[in-house]
Parts: C-alpha cells; sequence; structure tokens
C-alpha cells in the first residue's frame, strides 16, 4: 500500500502539469519574478527522491494555489494573416560581433506597388548607408501578409494642443507644444502586426500599409495656428521627435512603406528619421529648410551619405546613440541606453549633438 502510494505521489507530476496546461489552453499564467524562487523551491521538493510523501503533497497544493492566483493573459488575436516568409538567405552574410546593429523586420504585402525584389533592395541599400557610419542591419525575417482593406488611407496620427496666437516656437520645440500622438485605431493596428515580437521596443518593422496620411500644425496669415489637413505621404516614420513618449513603446518602432522609388532609398531614409532622430536636415542646413535642398540622406534627393561633426549637424553620432543599436559581445546583446526624458530630439542621450535651428 504505502509503494503505490509512493508511486502515485512520484507520477502526479505529470498529471499536474497536464492540468494546468488545460487551465491555461486560453491563455498563458502570468508568474512574476517574485513567484519563480517560490516555483523553483517547491518543483525542487516534488524532484527530490529523499522528500517525504506529505511535503511532496504539500509542495503540489502550493504550486496548484500559486497557478490559480496568477492572471491568465488571453493570446492575441491577430486581423494580420501572416502569410508565408520569404528566403533571407544571403541578406545577414556579413554580420560582424561587437559592431553596433539594428534589427529589423519587414512585412510586404500583395496590394502595394512594392516586390519582393524591390523590398530586398530598399534593405540592401538601407544597410549599405547605415553600415558606412558604423551601423549594421539584420533582417530577422520577411513576412508576406494580409490585412483589413480598410486598415489604409487614413490618418495616423492627431494633433491635441497648438502654439498660442502669434507665438512662432522652434522646429524641434514645436513638438513637444502640438502634443502629436497615434490616432487609437492606428495604435491597434499597429499593435496588430508586432505584438507576437521580441524586443518590440528596440526592433525597427516596416508595414505595408498604404494612403497614410499625416497632420502638422500651421499657423495662419493671422498668427493663430490650426492644424492641417491630412496630407498623403507614401512612407512615414512616426519618430520619436515628433511623438516623444506618446507613442506606445511596443510600437515605437514601426515605419509604414507603400513605395519604392528607382533610388531604392525610401527605408533608408525613413529609417534615419527614426534612428538618427531628426527632421529634414543635413549637411549644414537645418530642418527651417525644404527637404527638396537638404543634402544627405535626410533630404528628398539620392544621396546616402550621414554627415559627422557640427557642419553635418552631428547625424553620425546621434546615429550611434540610438536606443535602437545594441552590440553582441560573447552572445550578450548589449543595447544602448534608452532615452532619458521623453525622446525629443533634444533628449539627454544626445547630450553636446544638439544644434540649433
Amino acid at each position: 500500500m504505502v509503494l503505490i502510494i509512493l508511486l502515485y505521489l512520484r507520477y502526479i507530476k505529470h498529471l499536474f502539469y497536464i492540468i494546468l496546461f488545460l487551465f491555461a489552453v486560453d491563455g498563458v499564467a502570468q508568474f512574476s519574478e517574485e513567484q519563480q524562487p517560490q516555483i523553483d523551491s517547491l518543483n525542487a521538493i516534488i524532484d527530490n527522491p529523499n522528500s517525504t510523501n506529505t511535503s511532496i503533497a504539500g509542495a503540489y497544493t502550493a504550486l496548484l494555489e500559486l497557478f490559480l492566483s496568477s492572471p491568465i493573459e488571453a493570446p492575441f488575436v491577430h486581423q494580420v494573416i501572416f502569410n508565408y516568409e520569404y528566403d533571407i538567405s544571403g541578406l545577414n552574410d556579413t554580420l560582424y560581433e561587437n559592431h553596433f546593429t539594428v534589427d529589423v523586420v519587414l512585412f510586404l504585402s500583395d496590394h502595394i506597388d512594392v516586390t519582393w525584389a524591390e523590398l530586398q533592395q530598399e534593405f540592401l541599400t538601407a544597410d549599405s548607408a547605415f553600415r558606412a557610419a558604423g551601423v549594421q542591419l539584420n533582417l530577422k525575417k520577411a513576412v508576406n501578409v494580409s490585412f483589413p482593406a480598410e486598415w489604409n488611407n487614413q490618418a495616423a496620427e492627431e494633433i491635441t494642443a497648438l502654439p498660442d496666437s502669434g507665438q512662432v516656437p522652434e522646429f524641434y520645440d514645436k513638438f513637444a507644444i502640438v502634443q502629436a500622438k497615434l490616432t487609437t485605431q492606428m495604435e491597434a493596428i499597429f499593435n496588430d502586426f508586432v505584438a507576437d515580437e521580441e524586443n518590440k521596443d528596440r526592433t525597427i518593422f516596416i508595414l505595408p500599409l498604404s494612403g497614410m496620411k499625416l497632420v502638422f500644425s500651421e499657423q495662419n496669415p493671422d498668427g493663430t495656428w490650426k492644424v492641417s489637413d491630412p496630407y498623403p505621404t507614401g512612407a512615414m516614420s512616426y519618430p520619436a521627435y515628433v511623438l516623444h513618449n506618446r507613442i506606445p513603446r511596443n510600437v515605437r518602432g514601426v515605419i509604414t512603406q507603400q513605395q519604392s522609388r528607382a533610388s531604392r532609398r525610401t527605408l533608408a531614409h525613413e529609417m534615419g528619421h527614426k534612428l538618427i532622430n531628426v527632421s529634414h536636415e543635413g549637411l549644414d542646413q537645418s530642418s527651417a529648410f525644404e527637404g527638396f535642398t537638404t543634402p544627405g540622406l535626410m533630404g528628398y534627393g539620392t544621396s546616402l551619405e550621414i554627415y559627422r561633426g557640427e557642419a553635418g549637424r552631428w547625424h553620425q553620432e546621434r546615429l550611434l546613440k540610438s536606443p535602437f543599436l545594441y552590440k553582441m559581445v560573447n552572445g550578450e546583446q548589449i543595447w544602448n541606453q534608452d532615452y532619458i526624458e521623453t525622446g525629443g530630439y533634444d533628449d539627454p542621450i544626445y547630450k553636446g549633438l544638439i544644434m540649433p535651428d
């Protein structure tokens, strides 16, 4: 009889975990860091061949109580359909240890006017541009997706405040005043694409949404301010210098792109906004100039140059401060420091790398 009880207690562990699985099949139990040492201790009692039957039974009871007291997180239900992954062999052949790196995930949809071949070239062009400034791109995966058509053709951001009448703030200061943020719907759409990804807040995601529109504040002739009409754009980067910390961390790496021009530099340009955290400025030209006359990667021309030094408005130096960068050192991922304050143009991580308009 004693042998039967002993065998029952020794093998009930398997049954116990089956029961836990059945409880959790519609969700995932979220154990805290404080609970994990207790769980490990209870499992050690159960696995110890010298434990008494009473202590084993008590350990099972305590484990069950921990499980039942832990919140259950339901699995995310996607509206995005992840159709298949593209072959990315050959796109990451020259990644180096102890070198600044940015992780990138590409999503492509058949409804936009970009082919897989063109998107590959966009990635390689961006990789070349950033490597010249000391940063390599790591393509984690590329996925063909489908999603509801109504997600396209809408304003992605909203402005919640305006400068006072007659006020003319500096270019980057204005973004702290107007308090731009993603619309609630766009935040949910972005999250649908990236919900299952690791290191979401440190990865660049390219989403194939089309017809995205931006809004901005503009001054009337009488000195008052208004929100512009939605302006369509082929690609948007949702950078921290605009949205500050008003963009949720889990989607702050998102870029939307629906086109690829002949120069195949659209991706590199939009990633420049995200990683350098600047607008359309370049060599000896501030953001007060139009992008069409701006030299370098952050202008609208064909250049891929990321300038350095004061004359280059510290673009290379700012790039190397980006929170999206890491190095692999002895198999460990070492991330750059995150933004200290809101992530604006003048966030303290850019100390000494801030230029006047």
